[in-house]
């Protein structure tokens, strides 16, 4: 299932390019690991950067570490786009409470914030359910006026212990 979450103007046709993980950057109290093999730092990005999405391998918070922050590398952008969306895959997991949790995916670029979507548990739900986020005109010029790399923020928050979030893919579409 897929479920936009905005898309100014017409997404084209014509793909200039994709951007997926090229790097774990930070692995703060190793929360975020990847499934199957409990995998940690620094490998955990190759869980998510399929071209096609495969749900059988994925990185998860692990319950009781809702407020972890797994954070990716994502390479430089690729230049001249006029659309850029940004993509993820992801489900909860315990659901005891998820009326309290939200997730929030960040995309930023050397640091810099360029959009930060934030999605109550009880809208993803426990299948793996692929989200898209089309970037506006002022987010896109962000996004090219920033120096350094692009990054992928993922973090679950606000619940019980019992609630936790996960991901098995993403990334950023560049359209003419």
């Amino acid at each position: 299932m897929q479920k936009v979450i905005h898309s100014p103007g017409i997404i084209p046709t014509f793909a200039l390019g994709f951007s997926r993980g090229t790097s774990d950057l930070n692995d703060p109290g190793a929360a975020w690991r990847g499934i199957p093999g409990n995998v940690g730092f620094p490998n955990r990005y190759t869980f998510i950067n399929e071209v096609v999405p495969d749900d059988s391998n994925y990185l998860s918070q692990g319950l009781g570490n809702l407020g972890a922050l797994y954070w990716e590398d994502l390479g430089p952008p690729i230049l001249g786009a006029g659309h850029i969306n940004y993509s993820f895959r992801i489900r909860t997991m315990g659901g005891t409470n998820p009326a309290l949790c939200s997730a929030a995916i960040t995309l930023l670029r050397g640091g810099t914030l360029v959009h930060n979507e934030i999605i109550p548990f009880l809208s993803i739900g426990t299948a793996f359910v692929t989200f898209v986020v089309g970037l506006t005109a002022g987010e896109i010029t962000t996004l090219y006026g920033a120096a350094g790399n692009m990054q992928m923020q993922y973090s679950g928050g606000g619940g019980p212990a019992t609630d936790a979030l996960e991901c098995a893919w993403s990334e950023v579409a560049f359209y003419a």
